[in-house]
């Protein structure tokens, strides 16, 4: 039902904050509009426009063998539709966080990722963190197999020149969310595969 605007915003830089938002217009010729109804070709400012992708690093945990990883400015993007699978992807540059062991030598390198958007009930676009990958088969988890601790980033809604570094959330069987940012969680729809968070810091479908 809509037009969908994808932009970048800040330096690109490592250390520069860049970031990739979107807005949205039932016309091609605007106006796109973010979440909260602010007009961004009028608002002003760099924090307008709901933040999809900003840098992030998910931390290597005490007794963990799987190193830390996460982007920093990924930005510059391209978002395409799929119609044979009915997949929706999102194709970016990205640098990394200094602690990234995917480029150690040089904090402005840079590739090219591919990951895979949905839409959620409120129809706007959301990002899987991880690179591409179809999911079917075993990697589909069943509603009784998302129990468990996750770590957790909260992109908000600034620009951010270091990477957001994750927190640590559980989500238990009586549906209750707790660590770092403690709520609710449950299925958001019939094909039990979907959830919606209501956190503190808001709510996530």
């Amino acid at each position: 039902d809509y037009y969908y605007l994808f932009y970048s915003v800040a330096g690109f830089a490592a250390n520069d904050g860049y970031n990739v938002r979107v807005a949205r217009s039932k016309n091609p010729q605007g106006p796109y509009l973010d979440n909260a109804g602010n007009d961004i070709a009028s608002a002003g400012g760099l924090e307008i426009g709901e933040k999809l992708l900003g840098g992030f690093e998910y931390t290597q945990e005490l007794g963990e063998t799987a190193p830390a990883w996460g982007y920093q400015s990924p930005g510059h993007n391209s978002a395409y539709y799929d119609q044979a699978s009915g997949k929706h992807l999102f194709v970016t540059h990205t640098r990394f966080p200094l602690s990234s062991t995917e480029f150690p030598e040089s904090a402005e390198a840079h590739q090219v990722r591919t990951h895979e958007m949905f839409i959620n009930q409120l129809g706007w676009p959301v990002l899987s963190p991880q690179r591409y990958v179809p999911l079917n088969g075993e990697n589909v988890l069943s509603m009784d197999e998302i129990q468990g601790y996750y770590k957790f980033i909260n992109h908000g809604t600034a620009v951010i020149t270091s990477a957001i570094r994750s927190t640590h959330i559980a989500l238990n069987a009586d549906n209750s969310v707790t660590g770092s940012d403690p709520g609710t969680w449950y299925p958001s729809d019939d094909s039990n595969t979907n959830i919606k968070l209501v956190l503190e810091s808001g709510t996530y479908f």
